[in-house]
């Protein structure tokens, strides 16, 4: 929950241009739920990088915290989208750090 609100906040504060946020949830495996968060904003050229700020280091921190990871892809002209996944069910365990 927290990963798609960041990511969705982070779209409404940066997205250039944004006309559109799709917000997507699958959860069709037993053991693992994914997300995606996609806008049509500018998106970042290749050149310039996706930049690890705060509200991103905590998405990847909780999402590897039960053994997940966080994906992120952008274009110029595009926008970009945030992939998620964590596992689920009875082999969810929390890692904890260090």
């Amino acid at each position: 929950y927290f990963c798609v609100l960041e990511a969705l906040q982070n779209a409404l504060k940066h997205a250039e241009g944004l006309r559109r946020v799709v917000i997507e949830l699958d959860g069709s495996t037993p053991d693992e739920l994914r997300f995606a968060v996609r806008d049509d904003g500018a998106g970042i050229a290749p050149a310039d990088g996706i930049r690890d700020r705060a509200g991103i280091t905590n998405m990847r921190d909780r999402l590897a915290s039960f053994g997940g990871e966080l994906d992120i892809v952008s274009a110029r002209g595009v926008g970009t989208t945030v992939r998620g996944r964590v596992q689920t069910g009875s082999d969810a365990t929390m890692i904890e750090p260090g």
